[in-house]
């Protein structure tokens, strides 16, 4: 796809940010939470990764750092809303606009490897994984 994407990294700070801070502590969480937390660390990680697709598929018309105005630009074209309206969305409210296109959206396989060992763990997220897991 281009630029070389580090999924690591993106994971692991995504996992930080949704278990408050330190990715440490889903181990002592209670079963339901840590399927929580790593299920908003999921959600976020697919969004960001689309945004990659939708940034490789315009090609030079944006740069790397501008994914999450490239999916503001998705929602507009999407849902035909006015962009002052989008850009008012939060990352929660995006990933409800672009609900649509994320349950068909497929990560590539060096995503899926590093989400991997901590979805299929826990049998509720292996299921949503292998959803987005290309064929």
């Amino acid at each position: 796809m281009g630029k070389h994407i580090d999924y690591d990294k993106r994971w692991y700070d995504l996992l930080d940010k949704a278990a408050g801070g330190d990715r440490g502590v889903i181990d002592s969480m209670t079963p339901q939470k840590a399927d929580e937390a790593i299920l908003v660390a999921f959600r976020h990680f697919l969004l960001e990764c689309y945004a990659d697709q939708i940034l490789y598929e315009m090609g030079r018309a944006l740069t790397h750092d501008d994914s999450e105005q490239a999916l503001r630009m998705k929602v507009v074209s999407l849902h035909h809303w006015k962009p002052d309206d989008v850009e008012a969305l939060d990352t929660e409210a995006l990933i409800y606009a672009l609900s649509g296109e994320l349950s068909h959206f497929k990560l590539p396989s060096d995503a899926v490897e590093v989400v991997q060992p901590q979805m299929n763990r826990r049998p509720y997220l292996s299921g949503a994984l292998s959803h987005h897991q290309p064929e």
